[in-house]
């Protein structure tokens, strides 16, 4: 019976490990077709939406960094673009970056047309002051 057990961990643990050697491959891929798919994009807006699009995989795939990246790029490519302000902000104070959350959320006061979300933004942006004051 013990071997019966050990015999089905053994498979168990072989099966996962070509599970994990799996994934890993297709993050390869990912990271490569993201460049193809790179090369189609041809206008700002696109773009913007393109690399919008690729940080909130990122973020997605737990690749903080990247998304960060991705996020920055977006707006590069479109400085008008809220939503990304928004997400880049959000993850800076996650990351408890609270300087760089602040300073983001400030940018991206100046897209927002709704005076709920502003009102939220701004409470979010003094909460974020007081302790970075700390």
């Amino acid at each position: 019976m013990k071997i019966k057990k050990y015999l089905l961990n053994s498979f168990v643990f072989t099966f996962l490990l070509s599970n994990i050697a799996l994934v890993k491959a297709e993050m390869t891929n990912f990271d490569t077709n993201i460049k193809e798919v790179k090369t189609v994009t041809e206008d700002n807006q696109a773009e913007s939406l393109y690399y919008l699009n690729m940080a909130k995989a990122y973020e997605q795939e737990n690749s903080i960094e990247k998304a960060i990246e991705s996020y920055k790029l977006a707006i590069a490519a479109n400085p008008d673009l809220g939503t990304a302000y928004s997400q880049l902000g959000l993850i800076y104070a996650e990351k408890g970056d609270y300087k760089n959350s602040i300073k983001v959320f400030k940018k991206y006061l100046n897209f927002s047309n709704n005076p709920e979300d502003e009102a939220l933004v701004k409470e979010f942006v003094d909460k974020l002051s007081t302790l970075v004051k700390q």
